[in-house]
């Protein structure tokens, strides 16, 4: 029989090990994001994890500690405590070994003390994550046995019979029954007094389900596992896989989202055969508190006999039902992250054409609408990488190197092979089976995998969504662009024409709509020809609009992009930078892509250098490019100021003593019902730090181009267009002079401008 004294936590050893955790977390670049813990390390009395590495067996009490200074038991692999040195250690922070005698009451009596009891039920690192057999069904792998099973039911028979004697304490009380409050605080050793001895069986029992999950998972020998493979001697395949994984975690930057659930009440699955059984343990006990009295003890031992098969086959079926909901709860919290999504549409792929070549513009598609989609469904968690919007855009246009990232460590494990950076060839490795202690190396994509089908409900979502042909997917997408555009300037127009933008409002004409358009006709894809319109500085799309009501004439699509901070206020713009417009026109790109089978770029001013500049960072193949009166050079000298101007409106800004000065320069625009009559110090620069990307460009664009250029204009330099067209290299370039004064040459249809763009795109498409 064992003394409980041996395992008593020493407090100090509890400190000084959150301590040296703490400065080590510290040190690592491991990043834990702790979720939704809001009271629950106080009010919660079981905390149940899954089980990915080793290491993460520390966390769960280091996390509650540094929040709520609570001391936890902890149940650990008994062979662990083999050693003297290491078992006494184990012993004082509150771990017991998992073949203790009477383990299960000894830690309902340290519950019903106060402790706070952490148990991972899958009982094993689950290193292939698969959770669930073929039919949903919650089934994970048992080395001992070679064989499936279900996860263990220890923490909620602990949580029953916990709340159990808190309810026959309660019984005694009620009754003033003084005996039998004795007989039953004898189980509740650690409590002073009954005040305290009230308060603990007054409160819930309560299961917190929690998850860790962590991203990315890396397979690549570091130096940790090089010192260990050289000097240690060490040459157990099963320890080096282990030091593998879990020091590419600690030594590398890598996100540990622990995410804590709702609370699981034992009050809630109480039903009246529970009351019964409490009733009679009640009776029997008091009897059993009375031998000393006379009565019968054999009797009651008989009757104890039964009573305790009747409890136990109580207990056995409802702790499974708990334990099938706590553990449903821990899966669903997985944190979804890019590399679930991609594992599961390779997989995918894979079962519609084993072994087949798939573009990468494609597998951003389905990643995109992926996301877009599980965003939509409720109490689904992602990934703080593609929980925002602008994350998830930067996949669909490949501005992020998270996915190719993700592919590479596919291909070093064998599973894919990556051509020119355009498209990838799943390999036969992806559907090989490997022992349980390989596969996180071997196949790490079905590790993934199997991690992301344990959220049935994410995985239903995408099977539903890989279900549709490519074509349909791609219209879904251009859709969805061009609705995520036109809900982003409802938002913004309502925020900026708020009571505290009154000032600069007040000073505006503008009475055009500044929203993007979209015109589509009915033809098959494949002989779409679309146009991107891209408007010039302070202006919006409507400075497009004639001109994309030509070109939709023509039987074109049409699509007008909204660059960030125009056609709302001036305010909006003051709050934006060059590489926002950049971003949107490369969005605009990405919508005609899907949208189109041939795309052409149209824009002005300063359109025509953002387009300039997307285009050469844009995977997409563009047809042409037409520029209209390009700001190459702007014309006012004092462009070159603002720099200094903006940064004094900085610097304003940091001094809340100092008067802030109006951050604005009028205006007069050659079209007040479309631009803003008040320009932000910070546009301009952005505008003139825009300007000076575009020669490096313009001497990349070896694409069919068309320059349209007022020859007497007084906004942009002419002389800098002609300059910067001599400069082009492409093969097919046209440069056409118009004989006016206007900046803006898409407002009037009597001009050769249409018709020369229309020319232009007829004979190149």
């Amino acid at each position: 029989m064992f003394d409980p004294k041996e395992f008593t936590i020493n407090e100090q050893s509890y400190r000084l090990t959150y301590t040296a955790l703490n400065v080590l977390l510290k040190i690592s670049p491991l990043k834990i994001n702790i979720h939704n813990l809001e009271n629950k390390a106080t009010s919660g009395t079981i905390f149940l994890f899954n089980h990915y590495t080793r290491f993460e067996t520390f966390i769960p009490q280091y996390i509650l500690h540094g929040d709520a200074q609570v001391y936890c038991r902890a149940v650990a692999d008994h062979s662990l405590f083999a050693g003297s040195l290491l078992g006494d250690y184990l012993k004082s922070v509150g771990a017991i070994p998992d073949n203790l005698e009477n383990m299960m009451n000894y830690l309902v009596d340290e519950i019903n003390c106060g402790r706070k009891l952490i148990i991972f039920p899958e009982g094993a690192m689950i290193k292939d994550r698969k959770v669930r057999d073929e039919e949903g069904r919650l089934s994970i792998y048992k080395r001992e046995r070679g064989a499936r099973r279900k996860p263990h039911t220890g923490a909620a028979v602990i949580a029953i019979k916990c709340k159990m004697l808190r309810d026959l304490y309660l019984m005694a009380r009620d009754k003033r029954n003084d005996l039998m409050v004795k007989y039953y605080s004898n189980s509740m050793p650690c409590t002073g007094n009954i005040d305290q001895l009230d308060r603990y069986a007054h409160e819930d029992v309560r299961i917190i389900p929690a998850n860790i999950t962590f991203y990315p998972m890396r397979r690549d020998e570091n130096i940790l596992e090089s010192y260990v493979k050289k000097f240690s001697g060490v040459t157990s395949k099963r320890v080096l896989e282990e030091l593998k994984v879990e020091s590419n975690i600690l030594l590398k930057e890598t996100d540990m989202d622990v995410r804590f659930g709702k609370p699981i009440k034992v009050a809630d699955y109480l039903d009246v055969g529970y009351q019964a059984i409490l009733k009679s343990r009640y009776a029997l006990d008091a009897v059993q508190a009375k031998q000393g009295e006379g009565l019968k003890k054999t009797a009651s031992e008989i009757v104890g006999k039964g009573l305790d098969k009747m409890t136990e086959k109580w207990i056995k079926s409802h702790s499974n039902i708990m334990r099938d909901d706590f553990m449903n709860a821990i899966y669903d919290m997985t944190t979804i992250n890019l590399a679930h999504l991609t594992a599961h549409t390779l997989y995918d792929l894979n079962s519609k054409r084993a072994q087949g070549t798939y573009d990468i513009h494609y597998l951003r598609s389905l990643l995109f609408l992926a996301i877009c989609d599980l965003r939509n469904e409720p109490e689904l968690y992602l990934h703080k990488d593609i929980a925002r919007r602008e994350p998830t855009n930067d996949i669909l246009i490949g501005d992020e190197s998270h996915l190719m990232k993700i592919l590479q460590r596919f291909e070093k494990a064998g599973l894919l092979e990556i051509k020119d950076g355009k498209s990838f060839t799943l390999k036969a490795k992806l559907e090989e089976e490997f022992p349980f202690d390989s596969i996180r190396i071997e196949n790490p994509a079905e590790v993934l995998d199997n991690e992301a089908q344990s959220v049935p409900k994410a995985i239903k979502s995408l099977d539903r969504l890989y279900k549709e042909d490519s074509d349909a997917v791609e219209e879904k997408i251009a859709l969805l662009l061009h609705r995520r555009a036109c809900k982003i300037f409802e938002r913004e127009e309502e925020k900026f024409s708020g009571p505290e933008y009154a000032d600069v409002n007040k000073i505006e004409e503008r009475t055009s709509s500044g929203e993007p358009f979209f015109f589509r006709t009915s033809k098959p894809k494949k002989e779409r020809i679309g146009v991107l319109l891209i408007h010039g500085f302070s202006a919006s799309p409507a400075e497009m609009k004639v001109l994309g009501d030509y070109l939709f004439e023509k039987g074109y699509e049409v699509f007008a992009v909204r660059l960030p901070g125009h056609g709302t206020s001036p305010a909006d713009l003051k709050e934006r930078d060059r590489e926002e417009w950049i971003k949107e026109v490369k969005l605009g790109i990405t919508l005609m892509k899907h949208h189109c089978n041939k795309l052409f770029i149209v824009g002005n001013s300063m359109g025509a250098i953002a387009g300039l500049i997307a285009m050469e960072t844009s995977a997409a193949e563009i047809s042409g490019y037409v520029a209209i009166a390009p700001a190459f050079r702007i014309t006012d000298r004092r462009i070159a100021l603002v720099s200094y101007v903006d940064a004094a409106q900085k610097l304003y800004q940091l001094f809340a003593d100092l008067k802030t000065e109006w951050p604005y320069q009028s205006s007069r625009p050659e079209n007040p019902h479309i631009n803003y009559c008040s320009l932000p110090y910070h546009g301009l620069y952005e505008l003139y730090q825009i300007t000076k990307e575009a020669p490096g460009v313009t001497e990349q664009l070896t694409i069919p181009t068309l320059f349209i250029q007022a020859e007497r204009e007084y906004t942009v330099d002419p002389v800098a267009t002609y300059e910067a067209f001599e400069k082009v290299p492409a093969k097919d370039k046209t440069l056409l002079k118009i004989d006016e004064t206007r900046h803006v040459l898409t407002l009037d249809s009597s001009l050769p401008v249409f018709k020369a763009i229309a020319d232009f795109i007829e004979r190149i498409k």
